[in-house]
């Protein structure tokens, strides 16, 4: 799709053939395991800048879409598995020599020396998976010490809630602070290569890697939905993304899943695995191709070939997979038992449950730019389904001003010029700018000159322009306050901000509390209570004046709804879900309550 070799993706079908080969003893898979070996060690070259031996194409063709610590990773691991299989003892001498010499190289000149300074997290031990493997090949104590110390690396960057930030360190990096934010997508890679790393090497296991696997199972079972699918509004790194969620990730997430069920014996995670495998096989064309994104002609940045080769990682575990079990209305719970609460306060992630039901709200994030830092936070709600079918009765969009359960406020008399000077800070066209037009560029190599334009227009055209408009809005806020009541309600505060997370001068003294509680009385089963309020009590103006226009988004599914403002309070002609109350001076409120 991005019409260049993935060099380090292709290398997983020696993965899946050995998996195949295993599980039926077919010879055939074992010829093309071979083939491909041979195919992916070709690929092995110095690095013209420091003289390392990589995989090319690697860095060296920005089409390709990887680093070479990646590859590496990729394939390295991959040539090592046929190196250690069973079989590898009828290579013949030279096309074993081959292979083993590309191993030795690149984890001797590479990986053993990159692991140290490579800074995103999953891509630390996605070199480390590589080198352990050639580590167990072949025993080496500098090989073992350098995957020690990216496993060392990993445990100490996941916070206490088991999540990990995409890259920890981003902002002293020079990248966007967003970008430290909430991985869903590269969570359980980090999960699977830790998994993979000690059984190569076992002495490497212990109470602390017990503990990361254990805590980092427990959040990725948090944030999986009905459904099978992470809510892409969790996600710190968006523009990979044209739509609202994605699968591909899933084949890791079916991996992990069962090998935390297996190490610690917990069979609800069996049941997550196959809802996730259901979603995964639903995301596959009839050609093989998965297409992670909502719909084929998405124009997501990641190509079909990396989802399809990642199945790699479900064939480990082939013979577990099972289908999901039909799906089913849960029974009200006997004697009105109160929902459970999980918060992943480091992440920003509660979750609100009952045998009916699912909420995920997020409660804290790093600010966003056009690229980075999560969509939607401040106590906004990013999924609400029932726990049998999982359909998402919010919907928000994670890249608008204006999205669903949440306040937006413009000011009477926006600065543009500073606002336009803002945006410059947040995403200077060198950076963001540049970026956005490598993702065009892509999109236009694969014939797809509209999807190019929207991508682009999308990502940082219309938020240029809504810039200029400063807007404030409930869901951009980085922080609120949680508090939890009884019988499993909720009450959430905090102000409205900017993207970047910063409070106008012109909302001062705007704060907003929501109340949300699972409530099964009623016709239609279980449902969700939402009381919003957003409110100034002074009389006076804040500096840079007064909000001149306050909007909140109903969800679609939104009913009995009530409002009351301290001004009428208007329900738009075209857009039945858009509320807009108009302050008439500097003290006001907006009141909405509905069900979901």
């Amino acid at each position: 799709m991005h019409r260049v070799r993935h060099t380090g993706k292709l290398a997983r079908l020696i993965v899946l053939d050995l998996a195949l080969l295993d599980a039926t003893g077919e010879p055939g898979f074992w010829d093309e395991a071979r083939r491909r070996a041979a195919a992916v060690a070709g690929c092995l070259a110095p690095d013209p800048e420091h003289g390392a031996l990589v995989y090319l194409p690697g860095r060296l063709d920005p089409r390709n879409c990887s680093s070479s610590a990646i590859d590496s990773g990729e394939c390295t691991d991959a040539l090592g598995r046929l190196l250690l299989h069973r079989r590898a003892a009828t290579l013949p001498p030279a096309e074993r020599q081959r292979l083993e010499e590309t191993v030795a190289g690149n984890a001797g000149t590479y990986l053993a020396d990159k692991l140290a300074s490579t800074a995103i997290t999953n891509q630390r031990l996605w070199g480390a998976m590589g080198l352990a493997t050639a580590a167990r090949w072949r025993p080496q104590a500098y090989w073992i010490d350098a995957v020690r110390g990216a496993v060392a690396s990993a445990l100490a960057e996941q916070r206490a809630d088991g999540s990990w930030g995409y890259e920890p360190g981003a902002a002293g990096h020079g990248a966007a602070p967003g970008a430290g934010d909430l991985t869903v997508y590269y969570h359980s890679r980090c999960l699977a290569f830790l998994y993979r790393i000690v059984d190569c090497l076992p002495e490497l296991d212990g109470p602390g890697v017990d503990a990361a696997l254990r805590r980092g199972g427990a959040f990725l079972a948090g944030v999986i939905t009905p459904d099978g699918r992470k809510p892409l509004a969790l996600e710190g790194k968006r523009w990979f993304w044209a739509g609202a969620a994605e699968a591909g990730s899933n084949a890791f997430d079916v991996f992990a899943l069962h090998r935390g069920a297996d190490r610690f014996g917990v069979d609800a995670w069996r049941d997550l695995a196959a809802r996730s495998w259901g979603q995964l096989v639903a995301h596959q064309a009839a050609d093989g191709r998965v297409a992670g994104g909502d719909r084929p002609d998405t124009p997501d940045f990641v190509c079909p070939t990396f989802h399809t080769a990642d199945t790699a990682w479900t064939a480990q575990v082939l013979d577990r997979l099972r289908p999901a079990a039909p799906a089913a209305p849960a029974a009200a719970p006997a004697g009105g038992a109160a929902p459970r609460v999980h918060h992943f306060p480091h992440a920003g992630v509660l979750r609100l449950e009952s045998d009916q039901s699912v909420v995920l709200l997020r409660t804290s994030k790093c600010g966003r730019n056009t690229q980075w830092g999560g969509g939607i936070g401040g106590g906004a709600l990013i999924y609400a389904g029932d726990t049998a079918g999982g359909v998402d009765r919010l919907r928000p969009d994670r890249e608008a001003p204006e999205t669903a359960a949440a306040f937006t406020l413009y000011p009477g008399r926006p600065r543009r010029p500073a606002a336009a000077l803002r945006f410059r800070r947040t995403d200077p066209p060198g950076r963001e700018g540049r970026q956005w037009l490598f993702v065009a560029r892509l999109l236009l190599a694969q014939g797809r000159p509209l999807a190019a334009a929207r991508r682009l227009r999308d990502g940082y055209l219309r938020p240029l322009r809504w810039t200029l408009a400063d807007p404030a809005a409930t869901h951009w806020a980085t922080r609120v306050e949680v508090e939890t009541l009884p019988a499993g309600r909720l009450r959430l505060s905090g102000q409205p901000a900017r993207p970047g997370g910063d409070v106008p001068g012109w909302a001062a003294g705007v704060t907003f509390t929501r109340e949300i509680w699972l409530d099964g009385a009623g016709h239609g089963g279980e449902r969700l209570r939402v009381v919003d309020r957003l409110a100034r009590e002074e009389a006076g103006a804040g500096p840079g004046g007064d909000a001149g226009l306050v909007v909140y988004r109903l969800p679609d599914a939104a009913g009995d709804v009530r409002l009351a403002g301290s001004q009428p309070v208007h329900r738009s002609g075209s857009d039945r879900r858009r509320v807009e109350l108009r302050p008439a001076g500097a003290a006001f409120f907006l009141r909405i309550a509905y069900s979901v």
